[in-house]
């Protein structure tokens, strides 16, 4: 969790500093959004060691339903940022790909999504939006979310790393296919998750020119990747009101200052009696 000092005193999106942190991670501040800053800081170190295969920070979405994806776009291999979303949208059953979005806007250029897209220079970088609400299509329609279906989502994420890697747990993927089998009735047709290799889901999407035009316009629809409030301050402004940590210091050490120097009575005017008859507060 970021927005720490936010969430235990009610908000959501906004820091106690009053500023929106999904709008703070081009440039952020390390003394008025240190968490940003050492997120940062993680990433990229971790870089240097090993390879970073996604980035992906969690929201709530106030106006739209669903569970679906903001992610990053590039115009020559479009596909290369569209199919984590496609993976999720065949494991997770409340996952919407065609309400996921997939654009780089220059009002953007300050939130999470693009400014680690940027950075980390990988295809998987994403905003995963589930709603206040529920769902508007599937087993799940008209049905408010709960805790079970947020969890759910989850560990659809995590089991997606194993087919975008493609790495193969047997165990785990047979697992995962009975319990999709449970769910289904039995004269369905259910495709196992061993068949949702990356290799044919790159296929699909590439033979599938609606897939890849999906999500492509940028529209503003309310969230925590629209655009921030009118009172949220730029850092600059920010930094001239609150206090910094050296002036902080300088006050603390001027205080102590004043406190330890005496107060002397002013009937004594030689400096030596004065000294002796000093009165310390």
């Amino acid at each position: 969790m970021i927005n720490i000092d936010g969430v235990i005193n009610g908000n959501y999106r906004c820091s106690l500093a009053g500023a929106d942190l999904n709008r703070r991670w081009k440039s952020p501040m390390k003394t008025i959004f240190p968490v940003i800053w050492e997120i940062k800081r993680l990433c990229k170190t971790m870089q240097k060691e090993r390879q970073m295969v996604m980035y992906c920070d969690l929201h709530g979405h106030s106006r739209n339903k669903n569970i679906f994806m903001y992610g990053n776009n590039y115009s020559d291999n479009p596909e290369s940022t569209r199919l984590y979303p496609f993976i999720m949208s065949k494991l997770c059953e409340n996952f919407s790909y065609e309400d996921s979005k997939f654009s780089v806007h220059k009002t953007k250029d300050k939130t999470a999504r693009v400014a680690m897209w940027r950075e980390l220079k990988i295809p998987a970088v994403y905003t995963m939006e589930a709603s206040f609400c529920g769902a508007d299509f599937g087993p799940n329609k008209d049905y408010h979310f709960g805790t079970e279906h947020f969890l759910e989502a989850g560990k659809s994420l995590c089991l997606g790393l194993l087919i975008y890697c493609d790495v193969n747990v047997p165990k785990v993927l047979d697992m995962l296919d009975k319990g999709k089998q449970k769910a289904k009735d039995k004269s369905e047709t259910v495709t196992t998750t061993k068949a949702m290799t990356r290799k044919i889901l790159v296929s699909e999407l590439i033979g599938d020119k609606k897939l890849l035009q999906s999500g492509k316009e940028d529209v503003e629809v309310g969230g925590s990747d629209s655009a921030p409030s009118e009172d949220n301050m730029e850092d600059e402004e920010m930094a001239k009101i609150l206090p910094s940590p050296a002036n902080k210091n300088k006050k603390k050490e001027q205080d102590k200052n004043q406190k330890k120097k005496p107060v002397t009575s002013k009937f004594f005017k030689n400096d030596s009696v004065e000294g002796e008859l000093a009165l310390k507060t």
